[in-house]
């Protein structure tokens, strides 16, 4: 029937411009996208990878003048003339293994945040383990330390490697905490049973003295000569006191400066109770 064969070409129209339609509408956001990336700056479509912060300086000194028997002291000095910098201190160790040449580096268990504002500088002490057998060379001997100072994102903005010596165990080593800069030279001149081995003198100040009982077991001996001890925090104080307690040989020293090296000490450091001084005549008979 004509009637009906016209109303269905027009059907058939109809249908063909609705799906344009919908197609049109589906389309438009999409279009819309493409024309915006278009329009973006092409630097600020690719990733821009994080630049290491100019300005930013790090020292670092392992070890008591690079010595050590067992934990290490680790001195790091942080500059910066730069922006604002947040981050974190991380240090490793590398140790050697089989075959000769390859080294290991252990997964970072030691780690400091930092803050460093523009124009300041940072001292921060860390203290890591490391194992020495009973001849005195490491168990992975040579044991280094990997320092890192990472940013926010972990990435490594400054790197330095250290390499600290150990102390055989048969030498006597001497922590001496003194206000005075010389008249130690003999203490190192004294000769032990064992000719093989010697006695090492570690100057210690308010800085560099540990505030770690566990560290302080580096030394066999820490004598207190002529030293303004009050300089010393509560915390350095209670680790001498519980390295005497487990058998560590504090020598005291008096003489005319007793006061500033006494004082400040808790009583249980104290050999004897001083309450007072009196001169005596040359030639008195003691």
């Amino acid at each position: 029937m004509p009637g009906t064969g016209m109303n269905y070409y027009e059907m058939m129209r109809r249908q063909v411009r609705d799906a344009r339609g919908w197609w049109a509408i589906r389309a438009a956001p999409v279009l819309i996208l493409l024309v915006a990336l278009l329009l973006i700056p092409a630097s600020a479509q690719a990733y821009t990878a994080p630049q290491a912060a100019s300005g930013l300086t790090m020292q670092v000194n392992a070890g008591f003048h690079t010595r050590y028997r067992g934990w290490v002291p680790v001195y790091i000095t942080l500059g910066n003339t730069g922006t604002d910098f947040i981050g974190t201190l991380s240090i490793s160790i590398s140790r050697p293994v089989p075959p000769p040449g390859r080294r290991v580096i252990s997964p970072s268990g030691y780690q400091e945040p930092i803050n460093l504002p523009k124009g300041a500088q940072q001292q921060a002490t860390m203290y890591i383990p490391l194992l020495i057998n009973s001849i005195g060379l490491s168990l992975f001997d040579p044991q280094s330390l990997v320092i890192n100072l990472l940013d926010r994102r972990g990435n490594v903005i400054r790197t330095q490697t250290n390499t600290p010596i150990p102390v055989d165990p048969a030498d006597v080593f001497v922590g001496i905490l003194s206000d005075q800069q010389s008249g130690f030279g003999p203490l190192s001149a004294v000769s032990l049973p064992d000719q093989d081995n010697s006695v090492i003198v570690e100057p210690l100040d308010a800085q560099t003295m540990p505030d770690m009982t566990t560290v302080l077991e580096n030394f066999d001996i820490i004598v207190l000569d002529d030293f303004t001890t009050d300089r010393l925090s509560l915390d350095q104080l209670r680790a001498l006191q519980v390295w005497v307690n487990r058998g560590g040989r504090l020598i005291v020293v008096g003489g005319a400066p007793w006061q500033r090296t006494l004082s400040a000490l808790p009583p249980g450091l104290l050999p004897v109770v001083v309450n007072g001084t009196s001169t005596l005549q040359a030639g008195t008979h003691l």
